[in-house]
């Protein structure tokens, strides 16, 4: 009954044959386990042609009513890379143009072109993510057709690196040097900087006098204060309205923002005492410091949509 309602339905004859011989050896309840086995195994075989490897047999009764399956591994479906496309200030919030790693690029302030007193402090955002950056660029070789620039190292540094050179002249350059660097995940807490990722931007005679920092937003915004026309303000939850527009208010602890993920940089002001620490190797965190970080910036960072992972700390949006 099964063989005919398959043909009157057009399934091929192959296939009806074999699902009536299996449901007839089936009704022999020491047989089912062996019939089981065999579709799975049949179903994983035919998974494998197509280059899908199944590590578990009952994945394949799963997987048997699914037409689309998506999944996740940087590198293989994703390509590893960000673009910054958004870049806010306390005074201006700019969008960029431009993908990849390309050094082109607009800088537009609600679709229009920026001008120069508004790219003022994004040259200095900008500044601050390319002392505080390992990320390399590499153009296209000429000797190689259809080659495209590159970056090497870490996905969101090489990002903020193509941020600061494609669409912005830097009047003078990134001054500074990239003397001192400890790990991310870093906040500061009563006047101590707990294992910061910072990079010095000013070395006079040995001194420690400014550093330039980068780190997720959440993690500073508590215990930092922003410069709006000269005066300082905290950033924090009663703050008010920080940052120009709607799209990033009163201190917003979400880890993106429309889709994108949020890192902020800004300067770290240290005051040290008559004990000038002069060794190399010194690291700011170690000592107790006066810090205050300024001129708060948050840059968007989109992050690549998928349909289906493995364990993540990536919140979809």
């Amino acid at each position: 009954l099964v063989f005919v309602l398959g043909l009157v339905r057009g399934l091929p004859p192959g296939t009806m044959a074999v699902t009536a011989i299996g449901l007839a050896v089936a009704a022999v309840p020491e047989s089912l386990p062996a019939v089981v086995t065999l579709a799975l195994a049949l179903g994983a075989r035919r998974m494998a042609a197509r280059h899908a490897l199944v590590r578990r047999l009952p994945a394949v009764e799963t997987l048997g009513s699914v037409s689309v399956l998506a999944t996740d591994k940087t590198g293989t479906l994703t390509e590893g890379r960000m673009v910054v496309q958004h870049v806010w200030t306390p005074g201006v919030a700019v969008d960029l143009t431009g993908s990849g790693y390309e050094p082109e690029g607009e800088v537009l302030v609600a679709g229009r072109p920026a001008d120069g007193d508004e790219l003022a402090p994004v040259r200095e955002l900008l500044r601050v993510t390319t002392l505080c950056n390992d990320a390399a660029l590499r153009p296209p070789d000429p000797k190689v057709p259809d080659t495209h620039w590159t970056a090497l190292g870490d996905p969101t540094e090489a990002a903020l690196l193509t941020a600061a050179v494609a669409p912005l002249a830097h009047a003078g350059g990134a001054d500074g040097h990239h003397t001192i660097d400890r790990p991310a995940g870093s906040h500061l807490r009563d006047g101590h900087l707990h294992d910061g990722r910072f990079t010095d931007g000013h070395l006079r005679d040995g001194h420690f006098t400014n550093g330039l920092f980068v780190d997720a937003y959440g993690t500073v915004a508590d215990d930092s204060t922003v410069t709006l026309s000269g005066s300082y303000r905290c950033l924090d939850d009663s703050a008010g309205p920080v940052f120009v527009g709607s799209t990033l208010v009163q201190g917003d602890r979400s880890t993106g923002i429309g889709g994108t993920r949020a890192v902020c940089d800004g300067h770290l002001h240290t005051w040290t005492n008559s004990s000038v620490v002069k060794d190399p190797a010194y690291v700011p965190g170690t000592a107790r410091v006066e810090a205050t970080l300024m001129q708060l910036s948050g840059t968007g960072l989109p992050l690549p949509r998928f349909l289906a992972t493995e364990k993540t700390d990536v919140e979809l949006r």
